[in-house]
Formats: structure tokens, C-alpha cells, sequence
């Protein structure tokens, strides 16, 4: 079974509370992910802030468009399981 956590600041991270996640056709337990609060949404925004302040990410169209390739060839790699 597949579990999904949350991803902040660079750091995967749970604190070990899970929901599961349903196959809306059928019910069935496809997943679980991290069930999130507070304390994350804290984390992601401040984080996110972080990232907004430093201007690396924005000035550097070259970052971004190796970042998305490699994004794009992680996700072609499995396409048939995302399929």
C-alpha cells in the first residue's frame, strides 16, 4: 500500500497520523496519506515564505526548466502505474 507524507522545507515529515484514501469508483483502499494540521500548514507557509524571499528560484529560468524535465522524466518512468 502506498503512503504519502507531506514534503515541507525540503524534509519529508508525518507525525503519525494517516487518513486513507479511497478508489471514488469502488471504495476500495487505494493509499494513505500523512492527515495533516496545524503544525504543517504552519511549516509549508513559513517555508513557502522562505522560498519567496530568496530570489534564486525566480532569477534562474534555468533551474526551473531542469527541475520540471526532471520532473517530467520521473513521471514518464512511471507512467503505466499512474496510467
Amino acid at each position: 500500500m502506498q503512503q504519502a507524507r507531506h514534503f515541507i522545507d525540503g524534509q519529508w515529515c508525518d507525525d503519525d497520523r494517516w487518513a486513507d484514501s479511497l478508489d471514488p469508483a469502488n471504495g476500495e483502499l487505494v493509499g494513505r496519506f500523512a492527515d495533516g494540521g496545524e503544525v504543517q500548514a504552519r511549516a509549508a507557509v513559513e517555508a513557502a515564505e522562505r522560498a519567496f524571499e530568496n530570489p534564486q528560484w525566480s532569477q534562474n529560468p534555468r533551474l526551473r526548466q531542469q527541475l520540471m524535465l526532471d520532473w517530467a522524466a520521473a513521471l514518464k518512468s512511471r507512467q503505466q502505474e499512474l496510467a
